[in-house]
Protein backbone atom coordinates (compact mmCIF):
# COMPACT_ATOMS: atom_id res chain seq x y z
CA UNK A 1 0.00 0.00 0.00
CA UNK A 2 1.50 3.27 -0.82
CA UNK A 3 2.24 5.75 1.89
CA UNK A 4 -1.03 8.77 2.18
CA UNK A 5 0.00 11.70 1.37
CA UNK A 6 -1.60 14.66 3.23
CA UNK A 7 -1.60 18.44 2.66
CA UNK A 8 -1.93 20.62 5.49
CA UNK A 9 -3.29 24.36 5.02
CA UNK A 10 -2.93 26.60 7.89
CA UNK A 11 -1.43 30.37 8.05
CA UNK A 12 0.21 29.76 11.48
CA UNK A 13 3.58 28.57 11.13
CA UNK A 14 3.74 26.99 14.38
CA UNK A 15 0.58 24.88 13.40
CA UNK A 16 1.58 23.90 10.10
CA UNK A 17 5.02 23.14 11.44
CA UNK A 18 4.04 20.91 14.32
CA UNK A 19 1.16 19.36 12.31
CA UNK A 20 3.84 18.10 9.59
CA UNK A 21 6.20 16.65 11.94
CA UNK A 22 3.75 14.99 13.36
CA UNK A 23 2.08 13.64 10.61
CA UNK A 24 6.05 12.80 8.83
CA UNK A 25 6.53 10.55 12.25
CA UNK A 26 3.64 8.89 11.97
CA UNK A 27 5.25 8.02 8.39
CA UNK A 28 2.41 10.34 6.30
CA UNK A 29 4.18 12.02 3.23
CA UNK A 30 3.42 15.44 4.11
CA UNK A 31 2.89 18.77 2.22
CA UNK A 32 1.72 22.31 3.65
CA UNK A 33 0.38 25.48 2.23
CA UNK A 34 0.03 28.75 4.40
CA UNK A 35 -3.49 29.93 2.56
CA UNK A 36 -6.42 28.42 0.05
CA UNK A 37 -4.41 29.89 -2.94
CA UNK A 38 -1.43 28.00 -2.17
CA UNK A 39 -3.53 24.98 -1.00
CA UNK A 40 -5.87 24.97 -4.68
CA UNK A 41 -2.29 25.13 -6.53
CA UNK A 42 -0.98 21.91 -4.85
CA UNK A 43 -4.20 19.93 -4.50
CA UNK A 44 -4.15 20.28 -8.58
CA UNK A 45 -0.41 19.25 -8.95
CA UNK A 46 -0.41 16.55 -6.39
CA UNK A 47 -3.79 15.29 -5.66
CA UNK A 48 -3.25 14.44 -2.25
CA UNK A 49 -5.25 11.89 -0.01
CA UNK A 50 -6.30 14.24 2.33
CA UNK A 51 -6.38 17.76 3.30
CA UNK A 52 -6.29 19.41 7.24
CA UNK A 53 -7.56 22.71 5.94
CA UNK A 54 -8.16 25.73 8.60
CA UNK A 55 -10.95 27.40 8.62
CA UNK A 56 -9.26 31.21 9.08
CA UNK A 57 -7.46 31.59 6.29
CA UNK A 58 -6.04 35.07 4.91
CA UNK A 59 -7.97 35.62 1.20
CA UNK A 60 -9.60 33.19 0.32
CA UNK A 61 -11.05 31.62 3.55
CA UNK A 62 -11.56 28.01 5.11
CA UNK A 63 -15.27 27.19 3.49
CA UNK A 64 -14.51 28.85 -0.01
CA UNK A 65 -11.26 26.89 -0.22
CA UNK A 66 -13.11 23.86 0.71
CA UNK A 67 -16.28 24.56 -1.49
CA UNK A 68 -13.12 25.27 -4.75
CA UNK A 69 -11.92 21.24 -3.27
CA UNK A 70 -15.24 19.93 -3.71
CA UNK A 71 -15.61 21.47 -7.40
CA UNK A 72 -12.01 20.06 -8.65
CA UNK A 73 -11.78 16.76 -6.73
CA UNK A 74 -14.93 15.80 -4.57
CA UNK A 75 -13.33 11.98 -3.21
CA UNK A 76 -10.41 13.76 -1.05
CA UNK A 77 -11.74 13.84 2.48
CA UNK A 78 -11.27 17.41 4.30
CA UNK A 79 -10.83 17.66 8.14
CA UNK A 80 -11.63 21.13 9.22
CA UNK A 81 -9.64 22.61 11.52
CA UNK A 82 -11.81 25.07 14.04
CA UNK A 83 -10.85 27.03 16.49
CA UNK A 84 -12.75 26.96 20.21
CA UNK A 85 -15.82 27.91 20.36
CA UNK A 86 -16.17 27.91 16.16
CA UNK A 87 -18.70 25.30 15.64
CA UNK A 88 -21.53 26.68 13.80
CA UNK A 89 -19.19 27.27 10.98
CA UNK A 90 -17.38 24.13 11.50
CA UNK A 91 -20.95 22.14 11.28
CA UNK A 92 -21.88 24.10 7.86
CA UNK A 93 -18.31 22.84 6.27
CA UNK A 94 -19.38 19.18 7.18
CA UNK A 95 -22.81 20.02 5.26
CA UNK A 96 -20.68 20.94 2.39
CA UNK A 97 -18.74 17.70 2.44
CA UNK A 98 -16.00 18.40 5.05
CA UNK A 99 -15.60 14.75 6.38
CA UNK A 100 -15.57 15.82 9.78
CA UNK A 101 -13.78 18.69 11.91
CA UNK A 102 -11.46 19.30 15.21
CA UNK A 103 -10.90 22.06 17.36
CA UNK A 104 -7.83 23.51 18.53
CA UNK A 105 -5.76 23.32 20.71
CA UNK A 106 -5.34 20.09 18.81
CA UNK A 107 -5.37 17.25 20.39
CA UNK A 108 -2.58 14.65 18.63
CA UNK A 109 -4.83 11.34 19.45
CA UNK A 110 -7.86 12.89 18.34
CA UNK A 111 -6.39 14.20 14.42
CA UNK A 112 -4.50 10.78 14.14
CA UNK A 113 -7.93 8.98 14.85
CA UNK A 114 -9.92 11.69 12.28
CA UNK A 115 -7.30 11.22 9.84
CA UNK A 116 -7.32 7.03 9.78
CA UNK A 117 -11.39 6.91 9.36
CA UNK A 118 -10.86 9.52 6.98
CA UNK A 119 -8.68 7.42 4.93
CA UNK A 120 -10.61 4.82 5.65
CA UNK A 121 -13.93 6.19 4.55
CA UNK A 122 -12.07 7.32 1.46
CA UNK A 123 -10.68 3.53 0.40
CA UNK A 124 -14.24 2.25 1.09
CA UNK A 125 -15.99 4.87 -1.25
CA UNK A 126 -13.30 4.08 -3.75
CA UNK A 127 -13.77 0.58 -3.56
CA UNK A 128 -17.55 1.00 -3.94
CA UNK A 129 -16.74 2.81 -6.72
CA UNK A 130 -15.04 0.44 -8.44
CA UNK A 131 -17.52 -2.31 -7.78
CA UNK A 132 -20.19 0.03 -9.10
CA UNK A 133 -18.35 0.45 -12.53
CA UNK A 134 -17.86 -3.56 -12.43
CA UNK A 135 -21.33 -3.84 -11.87
CA UNK A 136 -22.18 -1.85 -14.74
CA UNK A 137 -19.55 -3.71 -16.86
CA UNK A 138 -20.82 -6.77 -15.77
CA UNK A 139 -24.84 -5.55 -16.85
CA UNK A 140 -23.86 -3.54 -20.27
CA UNK A 141 -25.31 -4.70 -23.06
CA UNK A 142 -22.96 -6.08 -25.83
CA UNK A 143 -23.06 -5.05 -29.44
CA UNK A 144 -22.04 -2.81 -31.46
CA UNK A 145 -25.44 -2.25 -33.68
CA UNK A 146 -27.28 1.07 -34.01
CA UNK A 147 -30.20 -0.68 -31.42
CA UNK A 148 -27.97 -1.21 -28.85
CA UNK A 149 -25.80 1.81 -29.17
CA UNK A 150 -29.45 3.67 -29.18
CA UNK A 151 -30.76 1.31 -26.16
CA UNK A 152 -27.56 2.51 -23.81
CA UNK A 153 -28.11 6.54 -24.96
CA UNK A 154 -31.72 5.74 -23.33
CA UNK A 155 -30.80 3.93 -20.39
CA UNK A 156 -28.87 6.72 -18.90
CA UNK A 157 -31.02 8.82 -19.68
CA UNK A 158 -33.04 7.05 -17.92
CA UNK A 159 -31.38 6.51 -15.15
CA UNK A 160 -30.77 10.22 -14.65
CA UNK A 161 -33.70 11.06 -14.41
CA UNK A 162 -36.52 9.85 -11.60
CA UNK A 163 -39.61 9.21 -13.79
CA UNK A 164 -40.90 5.85 -13.58
CA UNK A 165 -40.33 3.25 -17.06
CA UNK A 166 -41.65 0.74 -18.46
CA UNK A 167 -39.39 -1.54 -20.31
CA UNK A 168 -40.47 -4.03 -22.71
CA UNK A 169 -39.40 -6.89 -24.98
CA UNK A 170 -39.39 -10.39 -26.00
CA UNK A 171 -38.64 -12.89 -23.00
CA UNK A 172 -34.82 -13.81 -23.20
CA UNK A 173 -33.95 -9.67 -24.26
CA UNK A 174 -33.01 -8.83 -21.28
CA UNK A 175 -35.14 -6.54 -19.20
CA UNK A 176 -33.98 -7.37 -16.14
CA UNK A 177 -30.40 -6.10 -17.20
CA UNK A 178 -32.35 -2.97 -18.73
CA UNK A 179 -33.81 -2.34 -15.32
CA UNK A 180 -29.83 -3.02 -13.05
CA UNK A 181 -28.33 -0.48 -15.97
CA UNK A 182 -30.99 2.25 -14.66
CA UNK A 183 -30.25 1.96 -11.51
CA UNK A 184 -27.01 1.92 -11.21
CA UNK A 185 -26.86 5.32 -13.46
CA UNK A 186 -29.05 6.63 -10.79
CA UNK A 187 -29.26 8.53 -7.82
CA UNK A 188 -30.30 5.56 -5.54
CA UNK A 189 -27.12 3.16 -6.69
CA UNK A 190 -25.87 3.37 -3.52
CA UNK A 191 -29.07 1.28 -2.51
CA UNK A 192 -30.95 -1.66 -3.13
CA UNK A 193 -32.80 -3.06 -6.04
CA UNK A 194 -35.73 -4.88 -4.93
CA UNK A 195 -37.26 -7.05 -7.31
CA UNK A 196 -40.63 -8.82 -7.58
CA UNK A 197 -41.45 -11.49 -10.37
CA UNK A 198 -45.16 -10.71 -10.53
CA UNK A 199 -45.17 -14.10 -12.60
CA UNK A 200 -43.99 -15.97 -9.69
CA UNK A 201 -46.89 -14.43 -6.93
CA UNK A 202 -49.06 -17.15 -5.53
CA UNK A 203 -52.86 -15.08 -5.75
CA UNK A 204 -53.49 -16.29 -2.08
CA UNK A 205 -50.48 -14.46 -0.51
CA UNK A 206 -50.12 -11.84 -3.33
CA UNK A 207 -51.44 -8.99 -0.90
CA UNK A 208 -49.21 -10.32 1.94
CA UNK A 209 -45.77 -10.80 -0.31
CA UNK A 210 -46.32 -6.84 -1.38
CA UNK A 211 -48.05 -5.02 1.47
CA UNK A 212 -46.62 -7.03 4.13
CA UNK A 213 -48.59 -7.91 7.46
CA UNK A 214 -49.48 -6.37 11.23
CA UNK A 215 -48.02 -7.66 14.25
CA UNK A 216 -50.04 -10.41 15.47
CA UNK A 217 -51.95 -10.61 12.44
CA UNK A 218 -51.76 -14.67 12.15
CA UNK A 219 -52.38 -15.02 15.38
CA UNK A 220 -51.13 -13.29 19.02
CA UNK A 221 -47.40 -12.67 19.29
CA UNK A 222 -46.54 -13.46 15.29
CA UNK A 223 -44.61 -10.44 14.05
CA UNK A 224 -44.97 -7.66 11.35
CA UNK A 225 -43.99 -8.51 8.54
CA UNK A 226 -42.57 -5.91 5.71
CA UNK A 227 -44.11 -5.94 2.55
CA UNK A 228 -41.21 -5.99 -0.65
CA UNK A 229 -43.30 -2.36 -1.42
CA UNK A 230 -42.67 -1.33 2.38
CA UNK A 231 -38.74 -2.63 1.74
CA UNK A 232 -38.18 -0.83 -1.49
CA UNK A 233 -38.12 2.34 0.55
CA UNK A 234 -35.21 4.81 -0.79
CA UNK A 235 -34.35 2.11 -2.90
CA UNK A 236 -35.76 0.87 -6.77
CA UNK A 237 -38.36 -1.46 -7.17
CA UNK A 238 -38.54 -3.12 -10.32
CA UNK A 239 -41.97 -5.43 -11.37
CA UNK A 240 -40.80 -7.66 -13.71
CA UNK A 241 -43.67 -8.83 -16.39
CA UNK A 242 -46.04 -6.11 -14.43
CA UNK A 243 -48.74 -7.52 -16.74
CA UNK A 244 -49.12 -11.18 -14.73
CA UNK A 245 -51.01 -9.13 -11.61
CA UNK A 246 -54.51 -9.39 -12.09
CA UNK A 247 -56.59 -6.11 -12.40
CA UNK A 248 -57.55 -5.94 -8.85
CA UNK A 249 -53.95 -6.14 -7.42
CA UNK A 250 -52.93 -3.59 -10.16
CA UNK A 251 -55.56 -1.58 -9.37
CA UNK A 252 -54.22 -1.68 -5.17
CA UNK A 253 -50.81 -1.02 -6.89
CA UNK A 254 -51.65 2.22 -8.75
CA UNK A 255 -53.54 3.71 -5.67
CA UNK A 256 -49.50 3.18 -3.98
CA UNK A 257 -48.00 4.95 -7.14
CA UNK A 258 -49.98 7.56 -6.67
CA UNK A 259 -50.09 8.09 -2.66
CA UNK A 260 -46.53 6.92 -2.05
CA UNK A 261 -48.17 5.41 1.14
CA UNK A 262 -49.39 1.64 2.38
CA UNK A 263 -50.79 0.04 4.69
CA UNK A 264 -50.17 -3.42 6.16
CA UNK A 265 -53.21 -5.89 6.27
CA UNK A 266 -54.61 -5.93 9.07
CA UNK A 267 -53.28 -2.10 10.22
CA UNK A 268 -55.05 1.30 9.11
CA UNK A 269 -51.92 3.19 9.31
CA UNK A 270 -50.45 4.54 6.19
CA UNK A 271 -46.30 4.62 5.60
CA UNK A 272 -44.73 6.60 3.34
CA UNK A 273 -42.28 5.47 0.98
CA UNK A 274 -39.84 6.88 -1.47
CA UNK A 275 -39.22 4.57 -4.28
CA UNK A 276 -38.32 4.29 -7.88
CA UNK A 277 -40.34 2.46 -10.02
CA UNK A 278 -39.39 0.57 -13.29
CA UNK A 279 -41.83 -2.24 -14.46
CA UNK A 280 -41.29 -4.62 -17.67
CA UNK A 281 -43.77 -6.62 -19.78
CA UNK A 282 -43.09 -9.00 -22.52
CA UNK A 283 -46.17 -7.60 -24.20
CA UNK A 284 -45.71 -5.00 -26.58
CA UNK A 285 -48.20 -2.25 -24.44
CA UNK A 286 -49.75 -0.92 -27.32
CA UNK A 287 -51.47 -4.75 -28.64
CA UNK A 288 -54.79 -6.11 -27.56
CA UNK A 289 -52.27 -9.10 -25.19
CA UNK A 290 -51.26 -6.13 -22.59
CA UNK A 291 -53.21 -7.00 -19.54
CA UNK A 292 -51.96 -3.57 -18.16
CA UNK A 293 -54.63 -1.36 -16.71
CA UNK A 294 -54.75 1.72 -18.57
CA UNK A 295 -54.80 4.22 -15.64
CA UNK A 296 -51.73 2.21 -14.20
CA UNK A 297 -50.09 1.71 -17.50
CA UNK A 298 -50.05 5.82 -17.99
CA UNK A 299 -48.71 6.02 -14.49
CA UNK A 300 -45.62 3.46 -15.22
CA UNK A 301 -45.32 4.82 -19.08
CA UNK A 302 -43.48 7.98 -17.96
CA UNK A 303 -40.09 6.44 -19.94
CA UNK A 304 -40.44 3.84 -22.31
CA UNK A 305 -37.94 1.47 -23.39
CA UNK A 306 -37.94 -0.62 -26.01
CA UNK A 307 -35.13 -4.11 -26.32
CA UNK A 308 -34.91 -5.36 -29.92
CA UNK A 309 -35.25 -8.82 -30.53
CA UNK A 310 -31.84 -10.70 -31.26
CA UNK A 311 -33.10 -10.85 -34.64
CA UNK A 312 -33.12 -7.56 -35.47
CA UNK A 313 -29.79 -6.86 -34.65
CA UNK A 314 -27.92 -10.20 -35.79
CA UNK A 315 -24.62 -8.57 -36.30
CA UNK A 316 -24.26 -8.21 -32.66
CA UNK A 317 -24.84 -12.38 -32.45
CA UNK A 318 -20.92 -12.69 -33.36
CA UNK A 319 -19.76 -10.49 -30.71
CA UNK A 320 -22.05 -11.97 -27.72
CA UNK A 321 -21.32 -15.63 -29.15
CA UNK A 322 -17.60 -14.86 -28.36
CA UNK A 323 -18.40 -13.09 -25.38
CA UNK A 324 -20.23 -15.56 -23.77
CA UNK A 325 -17.80 -18.32 -24.82
CA UNK A 326 -15.19 -16.47 -22.98
CA UNK A 327 -16.87 -16.08 -20.07
CA UNK A 328 -17.85 -19.84 -20.20
CA UNK A 329 -14.43 -21.50 -21.06
CA UNK A 330 -12.05 -22.81 -18.15
CA UNK A 331 -8.72 -24.67 -18.94
CA UNK A 332 -8.19 -22.99 -22.65
CA UNK A 333 -9.11 -20.69 -24.12
CA UNK A 334 -11.78 -21.46 -27.35
CA UNK A 335 -12.63 -20.09 -30.39
CA UNK A 336 -15.65 -20.07 -33.00
CA UNK A 337 -14.50 -20.84 -36.48
CA UNK A 338 -15.87 -17.90 -39.21
CA UNK A 339 -18.03 -20.47 -40.56
CA UNK A 340 -19.98 -21.52 -37.36
CA UNK A 341 -20.25 -17.58 -36.88
CA UNK A 342 -22.21 -17.25 -40.11
CA UNK A 343 -24.21 -20.20 -38.87
CA UNK A 344 -25.44 -18.84 -35.81
CA UNK A 345 -25.74 -15.07 -37.46
CA UNK A 346 -28.70 -17.27 -39.52
CA UNK A 347 -30.32 -18.29 -36.49
CA UNK A 348 -33.05 -16.15 -35.72
CA UNK A 349 -32.80 -16.99 -31.93
CA UNK A 350 -36.58 -16.99 -30.74
CA UNK A 351 -35.33 -17.44 -26.64
CA UNK A 352 -32.84 -14.02 -27.78
CA UNK A 353 -30.04 -13.37 -25.97
CA UNK A 354 -30.48 -16.20 -22.98
CA UNK A 355 -31.30 -18.94 -25.62
CA UNK A 356 -27.91 -17.81 -27.21
CA UNK A 357 -26.18 -17.64 -24.15
CA UNK A 358 -27.49 -21.02 -22.97
CA UNK A 359 -26.20 -22.59 -26.37
CA UNK A 360 -22.65 -21.20 -26.58
CA UNK A 361 -22.41 -22.21 -22.74
CA UNK A 362 -23.73 -25.98 -24.17
CA UNK A 363 -21.16 -26.10 -26.95
CA UNK A 364 -18.33 -24.97 -24.52
CA UNK A 365 -18.78 -27.60 -22.38
CA UNK A 366 -19.22 -30.11 -24.81
CA UNK A 367 -16.54 -29.24 -27.22
CA UNK A 368 -13.02 -30.77 -26.19
CA UNK A 369 -11.02 -28.98 -29.23
CA UNK A 370 -10.19 -25.31 -28.85
CA UNK A 371 -11.76 -24.40 -32.13
CA UNK A 372 -15.76 -24.77 -32.49
CA UNK A 373 -16.77 -25.99 -35.90
CA UNK A 374 -20.49 -25.73 -37.12
CA UNK A 375 -19.84 -29.79 -37.06
CA UNK A 376 -20.02 -29.52 -33.16
CA UNK A 377 -23.76 -27.76 -33.47
CA UNK A 378 -26.42 -30.27 -32.57
CA UNK A 379 -27.54 -32.14 -35.58
CA UNK A 380 -31.25 -29.83 -35.30
CA UNK A 381 -29.83 -26.98 -35.26
CA UNK A 382 -31.03 -25.42 -39.06
CA UNK A 383 -31.80 -21.69 -40.25
CA UNK A 384 -34.77 -20.45 -40.72
CA UNK A 385 -33.95 -20.33 -44.37
CA UNK A 386 -33.39 -24.42 -44.36
CA UNK A 387 -36.30 -25.22 -42.24
CA UNK A 388 -38.47 -23.21 -44.99
CA UNK A 389 -37.05 -24.87 -47.71
CA UNK A 390 -37.97 -28.42 -46.72
CA UNK A 391 -41.60 -27.08 -45.92
CA UNK A 392 -41.79 -25.98 -49.32
CA UNK A 393 -40.71 -29.24 -50.46
CA UNK A 394 -43.07 -31.20 -48.13
CA UNK A 395 -45.91 -28.88 -48.58
CA UNK A 396 -47.89 -31.30 -51.45
CA UNK A 397 -46.41 -34.48 -50.43
CA UNK A 398 -48.94 -34.48 -46.87
CA UNK A 399 -52.66 -35.83 -47.69
CA UNK A 400 -54.00 -34.22 -44.75
CA UNK A 401 -55.59 -30.69 -45.41
CA UNK A 402 -54.84 -28.88 -42.19
CA UNK A 403 -51.17 -30.04 -41.89
CA UNK A 404 -50.48 -28.41 -45.26
CA UNK A 405 -52.59 -25.51 -44.25
CA UNK A 406 -50.14 -24.95 -41.47
CA UNK A 407 -46.96 -25.45 -43.39
CA UNK A 408 -48.25 -23.22 -45.53
CA UNK A 409 -48.81 -20.42 -43.61
CA UNK A 410 -45.27 -20.94 -41.53
CA UNK A 411 -43.91 -20.57 -44.77
CA UNK A 412 -46.02 -17.11 -46.15
CA UNK A 413 -45.01 -16.16 -42.71
CA UNK A 414 -41.29 -16.76 -43.10
CA UNK A 415 -41.12 -15.08 -46.56
CA UNK A 416 -42.69 -12.13 -45.28
CA UNK A 417 -40.57 -12.12 -42.45
CA UNK A 418 -38.02 -12.62 -44.53
CA UNK A 419 -39.14 -9.61 -46.73
CA UNK A 420 -39.28 -7.27 -43.69
CA UNK A 421 -35.86 -8.19 -42.73
CA UNK A 422 -37.40 -10.08 -39.74
CA UNK A 423 -38.84 -7.02 -38.69
CA UNK A 424 -41.84 -7.96 -36.90
CA UNK A 425 -43.55 -4.86 -36.23
CA UNK A 426 -43.51 -4.33 -40.49
CA UNK A 427 -44.45 -7.93 -41.15
CA UNK A 428 -47.11 -7.50 -38.56
CA UNK A 429 -48.60 -4.24 -40.62
CA UNK A 430 -48.04 -6.34 -44.00
CA UNK A 431 -49.87 -9.35 -43.15
CA UNK A 432 -53.05 -8.05 -40.64
CA UNK A 433 -51.26 -10.63 -38.26
CA UNK A 434 -50.74 -9.63 -34.98
CA UNK A 435 -47.17 -9.43 -33.54
CA UNK A 436 -47.75 -12.17 -30.93
CA UNK A 437 -49.10 -14.06 -33.67
CA UNK A 438 -45.69 -13.73 -35.71
CA UNK A 439 -43.59 -14.31 -32.58
CA UNK A 440 -45.71 -17.66 -31.72
CA UNK A 441 -44.65 -18.94 -35.10
CA UNK A 442 -41.12 -18.24 -34.81
CA UNK A 443 -40.98 -20.09 -31.60
CA UNK A 444 -42.61 -22.93 -32.86
CA UNK A 445 -40.21 -22.55 -36.27
CA UNK A 446 -37.41 -22.86 -33.87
Amino acid sequence: MMTPHILVVDDEKAILGLLSEMLKDEGFLVSKAKDGYEALKQIEREEPDLVLLDIYLPGINGIETLQEIKKIHKNIPVIIISSYGNIDNAVYATKLGAYDFIEKPLSIDKTLVSIHNALEYQRLEEENRFLKKKNLDKNSFNGTSQQIRELQGKLLHAGLSKDNVLIYGENGTGKKRAARNIHFFSSRSESQIININCTSLQKETIEQTLFGCAKNYFGKDTPKIKGKLELSHKNTLFLDEINALDFETQGKLLEFIETKTLSRIGDSREIKIDTRIIASTSNNPDSKENNIRKDLFYRINVINIFIPPLRERKEDIIVLAQHFLDEAYTDEKKIFTKEALELLQKHNWPGNVRELKNFVNSLSIMTEKKEITPEDFPKDFLSFSEKKDIDSKNILKTDNYEDAMAQFKKIFLLKKLEENKNDIKKTAKATGLSEEAIQKTIRDQD
